[in-house]
């Protein structure tokens, strides 16, 4: 098959979970011989060199300035359409669109996340070709969950303005494709509830876990400082909001039973304001060029997410290596685990750092938890398989077009 995927910015390097989730699709798909290619948003804020991109993929890109402006927040405000959504619209990117088409007769056509969603009636103009949403997350139940935990009162009348444009557009529009694949069951759900009447099918975002090591090497040096890892996107807002909160609420308590523990952030993108926390016992790594050895050099590894939709990838990343997970229901949704076999969840500062603590104090329980995590991955979400499930669903709307 021929496929096109849209995407709202180039999904590389691979170093968030959304860059993973759709290159590892795409790559997927071109190693089983299908002809790829990717109309992207090549943003000024993730700017890429479009000669230094992988070669198995065709890459088509038109440069954009989605960046945040106070005349853009401002005219958003009193808009009906919402700006988050706004700042992805190119009349260059339309035209390149055109030219594809013109030039290529695609089988499937799959758009990744609901902002993209915008350019489907041109796509309807140039194409008889199945027009698939991928939807990464419900968009609005992030913007929701941020707005229950934001404390700023002009952030908080912002968001109040902003979910309910970005719920009726996705309401609105996930009406005009032929397919839906959602990234869980959860979100498989809402589709449903909103009456979507097409195809949709659920398929998880995977790892390749034959890249990576079925169990973390153990240190044998049990005096050493306890470790606590996080790593992920800090320009995400629910991943900052969460990292705020866990050393504000839980990390005092974890320091009052282990003085000496250590709590290492990694991640992209980080604001300013992180140089200049002063917390014991933070260590402030940014941009990391090794995650697997990142995250296998401490002792647990948590997830203190307090909204989000989809899934993250970095859990099963570091359950695939047998490092034992502590996280919140947010943090762990639309993964199928079983509390204290496979991961801890815990959503209160003192039920998280009761887990932390237990694990740093309980080796074998810890090192259990972790070998049945990585277990749990390679029979649930390895890539190569799931490949085969989105190669199924093109089958079935292509034949249901014929």
């Amino acid at each position: 098959m021929k496929i096109l995927f849209l995407t709202n910015r180039i999904p590389y390097p691979l170093n968030d979970g959304g860059n993973i989730a759709t290159f590892q699709v795409a790559d997927g798909l071109a190693l089983k011989g299908h002809e790829v290619h990717i109309a992207a948003l090549n943003t000024r804020k993730h700017h890429m060199d479009i000669e230094q991109l992988p070669s198995q993929v065709a890459w088509h890109c038109v440069d954009i300035d989605t960046r945040l402006t106070m005349p853009g927040l401002a005219g958003g405000f009193f808009s009906t359409f919402p700006y988050n959504v706004k700042r992805f619209r190119s009349a260059e990117y339309s035209q390149m669109l055109k030219n594809l088409q013109g030039k290529d007769s695609f089988d499937i056509i799959q758009i990744e996340g609901i902002y993209m969603g915008m350019y489907v009636a041109e796509i309807r103009n140039l194409t008889n070709a199945p027009v698939i949403l991928r939807s990464h997350n419900v968009e609005h139940r992030i913007w929701e969950g941020q707005y229950r935990s934001e404390k700023s009162i002009l952030q908080r009348l912002y968001l109040k303005n902003l979910v309910p444009k970005i719920r009726k557009f996705e309401e609105q529009r996930i009406h005009e494709f032929d397919g839906i694949i959602a990234i869980t069951e959860v979100d498989e759900k809402w589709y449903r509830q909103q009456g979507y009447k097409g195809k949709i099918l659920s398929i998880p975002a995977g790892v390749q876990v034959a890249r990576l090591s079925t169990v973390r090497e153990k240190e044998q040096n049990t005096g050493r400082s306890k470790k606590v890892a996080f790593i992920g996107s800090l320009e995400w807002i629910p991943n900052l909001d969460g990292v705020r909160w866990f050393l504000n609420e839980t990390w005092p308590h974890i320091l009052k039973a282990w003085p000496d523990a250590e709590f290492h952030l990694a991640g992209k993108g980080a604001p300013q304001e992180i140089s200049g926390w002063k917390i014991k016992g933070l260590k402030f790594h940014g941009t990391v060029h090794d995650a697997k050895e990142f995250i296998t050099a401490c002792d647990v590894f948590v997830v203190p997410l307090r909204s989000g939709s989809g899934m993250r990838l970095k859990i099963l990343e570091a359950m695939s290596l047998g490092m034992p997970v502590v996280s919140t229901r947010s943090g762990a949704e639309g993964i199928p685990v079983t509390q204290k076999e496979n991961i801890w969840i815990a959503d209160e500062p003192l039920e998280i750092s009761k887990a932390v603590r237990y694990l740093f104090e309980n080796q074998e329980f810890a090192n259990k938890m972790g070998e049945q995590g990585a277990e749990f991955v390679r029979k649930n979400f390895e890539s190569g398989v799931l490949i085969e499930k989105f190669i199924s669903f093109y089958d079935l709307l292509r034949n249901n077009r014929s």
